[in-house]
């Protein structure tokens, strides 16, 4: 054996231990990436697993009720929090009270579903938020511009400080339910009452994002709702005070569907009372633009509906003549463009009652008007800088006085020369 072969077998021998070893090193890499991989699982899992438990959720609602009622200083009751990760919070049993100890807030459960690995991220997406039944009680005394919540603002005043160098948050909110939901609103300084009973809301978002000035619906459908507004005080508006503003938002919706909704307000002042009942009311849109006035709809439907307003001109006349009168333009500007493909309405009604005028029977009385049975059916309505036009295909109605229209159809053209 020469020297030759000699260094050859010390340079395959010198060879195979450097690739043993570094095929040795690459094993144990991918064992213990795999361990580290498998060890965090395991704890990510074991944690959504406790997370889970009604003991460690017990610990939650009683931990959050102590924050809250350390950061508010008022009582704070909390029946549970159910949290499944990483897509969905539960809360039962919310109560909150104001510092008058009357309630502010119960909710008998809120359900929001989430992405809570998004929070990482900095950016909160709510596909979806549930309130099943809710009652909340906004008040203000006569003497003070305080709401009775003002306190929880003022809480967490503190702990909402921005961060300029940190990224900003986006809030992305898609779809909200309501059901079996009251507001009571009562306003000792302004002078206004507001009761709501919400029986079913639910609103159907495309990715609204309230830090940004525009809001699409895909769909409202808003159903067995009762709203009173009362107003106990008549507001003084000065005319220098009035100035054409536009739309601060952008804002646009697809379809609406109401049903069962009434409403009734009245103003104790001027003696005025309207009373609403909405049967059924449909509107579907091609393009709702407020800001470039552009307002296209294909259908408007509304039927079993009825509307009733009472007045007493006297104290209007009173009034009027206390008050500096204001002019406000309430035409629209020329560059609007509008079109109404249809419209229809069916089984309608209105009254017009002047409690100050006596009622007279079997002439047509201006001041006592009751209107039923309303039939219109109209299409292809468009209004824009080169004039009007619509299709009446039929209208019909009943005065109680015997003044009627059986059946009226035509079709109107009106532009800056001709009729």
């Amino acid at each position: 054996m020469n020297c030759t072969d000699n260094c050859n077998k010390a340079l395959n021998s010198t060879t195979f231990v450097r690739n043993y070893t570094i095929k040795n090193i690459l094993i144990k890499f991918v064992k213990v990436t795999i361990w580290i991989l498998g060890s965090i699982l395991l704890i990510l899992f074991a944690s959504i697993l406790l997370i889970r438990l009604p003991g460690v959720q017990n610990k939650l609602t009683q931990k959050a009720i102590r924050f809250l009622e350390n950061k508010l200083g008022t009582e704070v009751r909390l029946e549970h929090i159910f949290i499944s990760f990483p897509n969905k919070i539960v809360l039962k049993g919310l109560y909150l009270e104001d510092q008058s100890a009357d309630t502010l807030l119960y909710m008998t459960e809120l359900s929001v579903n989430t992405d809570l690995w998004a929070l990482t991220r900095n950016h909160v997406k709510l596909s979806s938020i549930e309130v099943g039944g809710a009652s909340a009680r906004v008040s203000r005394p006569i003497v003070d511009s305080t709401f009775n919540f003002d306190y929880i603002i003022n809480a967490f005043a503190d702990s909402a400080s921005v961060d300029s160098e940190a990224s900003p948050w986006k809030i992305v909110i898609e779809d909200v339910s309501l059901s079996n939901v009251r507001l009571s609103y009562k306003d000792g300084f302004s002078g206004n009452d507001l009761d709501t009973r919400i029986g079913s809301l639910t609103l159907r978002l495309d990715n609204f994002d309230p830090t940004l000035k525009a809001i699409k619906l895909k769909s409202i459908e808003w159903m067995n709702s009762t709203i009173t507004f009362i107003k106990n005080k008549t507001d003084v508006i000065d005319s220098s005070d009035v100035e054409e503003q536009e739309a601060s938002y952008d804002f646009d919706f697809d379809n609406i569907v109401f049903k069962d909704i009434r409403v009734n307000y009245r103003d104790v002042s001027l003696n005025q009372q309207i009373e609403a009942t909405l049967g059924e009311l449909e509107i579907d849109t091609e393009k709702l633009d407020l800001n470039h006035h552009v307002i296209d709809v294909n259908k408007v439907n509304l039927k079993n509906s009825f509307i009733s307003y009472i007045t007493n001109s006297e104290s209007e006349s009173d009034f009027k003549s206390e008050v500096e009168p204001i002019t406000i333009d309430l035409a629209l500007p020329l560059d609007w463009k509008i079109r109404l493909t249809q419209l229809e309405l069916s089984n309608n009604g209105f009254n017009y009652y002047d409690s100050s005028k006596l009622l007279q029977q079997g002439v047509f009385d201006k001041a006592h008007l009751s209107v039923r049975d309303v039939y219109l059916g109209v299409e292809d309505l468009s209004l824009s800088t080169s004039g009007l036009s619509i299709s009446i295909k039929k209208l019909q109605f009943a005065e109680r006085n015997g003044f009627a229209v059986k059946s009226l159809s035509g079709k109107i053209a009106l532009t800056e020369t001709q009729f």
